[in-house]
């Protein structure tokens, strides 16, 4: 069933979040919702019908569908935060996956929380973060967007997502997925579709979109691709080796010293999704990580091979006619021989779930 309410979240985004003086990329954000505010979440069962406030997420819990029980219970996630420190007592925090796009990797790591791999402690240095071409460039063009708000520090803002149930707006990992808005001039802007013109993020889409947000950011995508030294010039189907000289923490401290232009950083970049992968198979093929389910694969598309998660995917050709009901395809009939042939804006994605439930287990159903 096609999503036709609409929740939203008005708060503010905290410019100092953004790389490089914080670790905020290029599609993802931190929205703060004030100390004091009640009525920042809202539901409407139509877009332009009336909105109800609602405290559905206030003390909310999130974990990935696909994982066991006892599992998913472990690595649960708070989808409503709180800052740390003193002066955030009372502030509460979402994380925003910006819908429809996907930035070159910041600072990708193996192993946090939520990975199931084994590092041995003599081997924890490992555990380094990697980052790809145009991944700051990134990063400085959402906090240059974000800017041109005003010189305040703190942006008004407000997050939307089109959405039948509660679960359905958030991710396996806890984050909300949607639009973010802020108003220049009088005129909202939607941040994910400016991004996308920036040239700086490939369209990602999932079949958790409608077809017409996914038209949209094809269109805006077209006016990125043109843009001079930015993703469309170094983008690269082919797969190839972990540069592993591309690490996050002297990147970041260069920056800090010497701050760059945009389009300053750039160089070959491939997908991002499968640049993480790419990140996760290097270093356990290298031997110095381990993982609980056997030995890794001796090459990287049989270790693609066992992903779920690209197991099937869409065509954006075929979605845009039949929607949900598009037939699914083999993603290996598209990647062969470390080549992907399709370009992103020419695939779906499967979402993968998250469940919903109460800080005392019970799952969340009803607004």
């Amino acid at each position: 069933m096609a999503p036709t309410g609409l929740l939203t979240i008005d708060g503010v985004i905290r410019l100092s979040q953004f790389w490089a003086q914080g670790k905020s990329d290029g599609d993802t954000v931190k929205i703060t919702i004030p100390k004091g505010i009640n009525n920042a979440f809202k539901f409407a069962k139509q877009p332009s019908g009336p909105a109800k406030i609602i405290h559905t997420f206030d003390t909310a819990l999130s974990y990935d569908a696909t994982t066991l029980p006892a599992t998913a219970m472990k690595y649960a996630t708070k989808v409503v935060t709180q800052p740390r420190g003193k002066a955030n007592a009372g502030v509460r925090q979402v994380t925003i996956r910006m819908q429809g796009i996907d930035t070159p990797e910041l600072h990708y790591k193996i192993y946090d929380g939520r990975t199931i791999v084994q590092i041995p402690k003599a081997n924890r240095k490992v555990n380094i973060e990697y980052y790809q071409h145009l991944a700051g460039s990134a990063a400085l063009a959402l906090h240059r967007l974000v800017r041109a708000v005003g010189t305040a520090d703190v942006i008004p803002c407000q997050f939307r997502s089109r959405v039948n149930t509660a679960s359905e707006a958030i991710d396996k990992y806890g984050r909300f997925v949607g639009d973010i808005f802020v108003t220049v001039g009088g005129v909202d802007v939607n941040l994910n579709n400016a991004m996308l013109e920036q040239g700086l993020a490939v369209p990602a889409f999932y079949e958790s979109m409608l077809t017409s947000e996914i038209s949209e950011k094809i269109s805006v995508a077209e006016k990125g691709a043109k843009a001079p030294d930015r993703l469309s010039k170094h983008y690269r189907a082919k797969v190839g080796q972990l540069d592993k000289r591309l690490k996050y923490l002297p990147f970041t401290a260069r920056a800090k010293a010497n701050p760059p232009q945009i389009g300053s950083d750039g160089g070959p970049t491939i997908h991002p999704k499968l640049y993480r992968r790419l990140c996760a198979w290097t270093i356990l093929r290298d031997g110095a990580a381990q993982r609980a389910n056997g030995p890794i694969p001796s090459n990287f598309s049989a270790y693609l091979r066992e992903d779920r998660s690209l197991k099937e995917i869409l065509l954006t050709r075929d979605f845009l006619k039949q929607g949900k009901a598009a037939p699914k395809r083999d993603f290996f009939q598209f990647f062969k021989n470390n080549r992907l042939s399709l370009e992103p804006a020419e695939i779906v994605f499967q979402e993968a779930r998250s469940n919903l439930f109460t800080s005392t287990g019970k799952p969340i159903k009803a607004w």
